[in-house]
């Protein structure tokens, strides 16, 4: 794994709340190995976003920026159905 991977990869599973490092390390574990390169800009891209906005649209269904909404944002949103 490259240093830009273990970076998102321990960035994801260090968010500082439980339910986001879960949510996140669930797409890390299973994904992040496989996505290309321009998913894997789009994770790093939704890594960025404040841990309270994450958590209003994982858990409460808030809108999402339709530049956050997108095949990723699903897979992340897998983990918590």
């Amino acid at each position: 794994m490259d240093n830009n991977l273990k970076h998102l990869y321990f960035k994801a599973k260090r968010r500082g709340t439980l339910e986001l490092d879960l949510a996140l390390g669930y797409v890390a574990d299973n994904y992040l190995p496989h996505l290309s390169k321009e998913d894997i800009e789009l994770f790093a891209n939704l890594l960025e976003v404040d841990d309270k906005i994450l958590m209003q649209w994982l858990f409460y269904n808030e809108p999402i920026p339709l530049q956050y909404d997108n095949h990723i944002w699903q897979l992340v949103k897998k983990y918590n159905q």
